[in-house]
């Protein structure tokens, strides 16, 4: 499990952060991406909602269903919600960030799972934010939203951080590589939905 923010960051202060998660040696991803199917799936309707403060955050489900149709073991990246990525026609592709997870695996080797031949593994995002507080929701419009998994035929070997910059830096790094289309050549992809997401009606008070 993924530390408290306060606690962890604290720690992430000496880290620099590293890049997404990329094998020291080549591990045929060619082969694995081409066995690896996922479907995506808005179980239910994303919107967003009001918060404190004059803030919106995102609600709703979705689903990650993966599905190894090859004839060899798969290692596929643990990309928690960063693997989602929403496109617009109007604005560069949105990420949410999660801040805790940049921090984890700034000072963590390679975070993963297997997925045998013919196995399956899901995912469910319903809550859309950690340690008390939410993460960043894309703005109101119209998007075609995907998931994306860096996959391989081996576990790979990622360096952890060194010494390096604040926190916020970090975080503001870990933002830049998740949006950069260059740091997810080569992954898989899944289907696309389609999501709008209206604008919220601010909190006014009590209704009755």
């Amino acid at each position: 499990m993924i530390a408290s923010r306060t606690s962890l960051f604290a720690v992430l202060a000496v880290f620099a952060p590293v890049g997404l998660a990329r094998s020291d040696t080549a591990v045929n991803p060619v082969d694995a991406v081409s066995k690896l199917r996922i479907e995506l799936i808005q179980k239910k309707k994303l919107r967003l909602l009001p918060s404190d403060g004059g803030k919106v955050h995102l609600d709703g489900e979705l689903v990650v269903v993966f599905s190894n149709d090859g004839d060899q073991t798969l290692s596929l990246t643990d990309h928690d919600v960063h693997g989602l990525v929403f496109r617009s026609k109007d604005a560069p592709p949105f990420v949410i960030v999660h801040d805790c997870k940049c921090g984890y695996d700034a000072t963590h080797a390679w975070q993963g799972w297997t997925l045998g031949p013919g196995q399956q593994k899901t995912l469910r995002f319903a809550d859309w934010g950690c340690s008390g507080d939410y993460w960043t929701p894309p703005p109101p419009g119209a998007y075609l939203v995907s998931y994306r998994n860096r996959v391989f035929t081996q576990k790979p070997v990622v360096a952890v951080g060194t010494v390096g910059p604040s926190v916020e830096v970090m975080v503001s790094g870990c933002q830049q590589q998740l949006a950069s289309e260059v740091e997810w050549a080569g992954a898989a992809q899944s289907n696309a939905i389609e999501v709008t997401l209206g604008k919220p009606r601010l909190k006014t008070g009590s209704s009755r």
